[in-house]
């Protein structure tokens, strides 16, 4: 069950305010593709699957029709970070209005909001292409389950960004709580019902211009949890302490994204065992049963 924000930052409330009256001129969008409407088949995620051509034209236009709701919206200036791993970049610069950019990292320190598109629920959940980060683990902070979504919102928030809006399936709506844009409802972790583009145009539309960046407060200092799928890969990961059969701690550091970088590098560790199970297909393992 997902469980409540945690939060170390005594002063949430009137961070909130400050978020709320902040001009907002430059906003960092980041995008994946479980949650852009019109990918609604699981082979659709990985480059050269069957659709995949498809799904990647569906992302480059609803990115692009949200970044120009923004430009539209007053905004002045909007970066993307393609941040779905499909095996190729799945989003061309051709595609985008003038006022926006395609960057690589994906938090600036110079941006005023940030914002996602095309999110998916979070690990061991029955959305549609449901993980953490990685195809294999689910991450906890504490007591509290995040979303790709959420981390985003910490990472930004560690610097002093607020958080705009996240856009994805019904499942995911339900596990957050920042403004959200449903885009399609998930039948399973293999397959999706989208809304019609229409419906989710009028719905980005409505969430841009009735909401405003908020600051939640920053990530609390508590320990960080990687579960992974398989309890062999918890075993030979590197890095952290095992907790669990399956589960991995990454301890308290300096920042949350310390934490993030330590616990990327510990998934990254299992990269061998992960490759054996998906016979270079990663979408495999999203439909895997967890240990």
């Amino acid at each position: 069950m997902y469980q409540p924000p945690l939060t170390s930052d005594p002063e949430g409330s009137l961070n909130q305010w400050v978020g709320r009256l902040r001009p907002v001129r430059r906003v960092l969008l980041i995008a994946d593709l479980e949650g852009i409407a019109g990918v609604d088949r699981i082979e659709q995620l990985v480059f050269g699957g069957p659709g995949y051509a498809q799904a990647a034209l569906r992302m480059n236009e609803e990115v692009s029709m949200v970044a120009l709701l923004l430009l539209e919206h007053g905004v002045q200036h909007v970066r993307v970070s393609d941040t779905h791993h499909s095996g190729a970049a799945n989003l061309e610069a051709r595609f985008f209005p003038a006022g926006c950019e395609l960057v690589t990292d994906v938090l600036a320190d110079d941006v005023d909001a940030v914002a996602c598109v095309g999110m998916h629920a979070l690990g061991d959940s029955h959305g549609f292409g449901a993980h953490t980060v990685n195809v294999n683990t689910d991450w906890s902070l504490g007591t509290e389950r995040l979303t790709e979504s959420r981390i985003v919102e910490l990472l930004a928030a560690e610097r002093g960004v607020p958080f705009w809006f996240t856009s994805g399936c019904d499942v995911l709506e339900q596990q957050v709580t920042t403004p959200f844009v449903r885009t399609k409802t998930s039948v399973s972790r293999a397959l999706a019902k989208s809304s019609s583009l229409t419906e989710v145009d009028r719905a980005f539309r409505h969430c841009i211009s009735t909401t405003t960046p908020r600051s939640r407060g920053r990530p609390a200092r508590v320990p960080l949890q990687i579960r992974f799928q398989k309890r062999a890969e918890a075993k030979c990961a590197l890095g952290g302490t095992l907790a669990s059969p399956t589960v991995r701690e990454v301890p308290v550091m300096n920042s949350f994204r310390e934490q993030f970088d330590a616990a990327w590098q510990m998934i990254e560790s299992t990269s061998e065992q992960i490759a054996a199970r998906t016979h270079g297909d990663p979408s495999r393992l999203l439909l895997d049963a967890w240990d």
